[in-house]
């Protein structure tokens, strides 16, 4: 029973933290993006895993040039870093 619990547990926490992440694309990304991603043409985010790691995607969000926003101001916190490494996770695994 103890390992059922902790698989749940596990679960369940999985699942808060690919809302918090799908959160945090949708209030910075989205409005250019789009929901799906792909609203700006030739800039689909679901094929950027070809492109880029997520390491290196994590890099490019936190240092956006024009005519892309800053979506975090300087100084980061340790929030925002977490936040951006979350969003290009999650970006680097979109199914195509």
């Amino acid at each position: 029973m103890r390992c059922f619990v902790s698989v749940r547990r596990a679960a369940s926490f999985v699942a808060l933290m690919a809302f918090h992440t799908m959160s945090v694309y949708a209030q910075t990304c989205a409005a250019c993006h789009g929901p799906d991603g792909d609203k700006i043409a030739g800039k689909t985010l679901k094929t950027v895993r070809s492109r880029m790691s997520a390491e290196q995607l994590t890099a490019f969000i936190l240092d956006l040039k024009p005519p892309m926003p800053k979506v975090f101001s300087e100084p980061r916190t340790a929030d925002d870093e977490r936040e951006v490494r979350d969003v290009a996770a999650f970006m680097a695994t979109w199914p195509q």
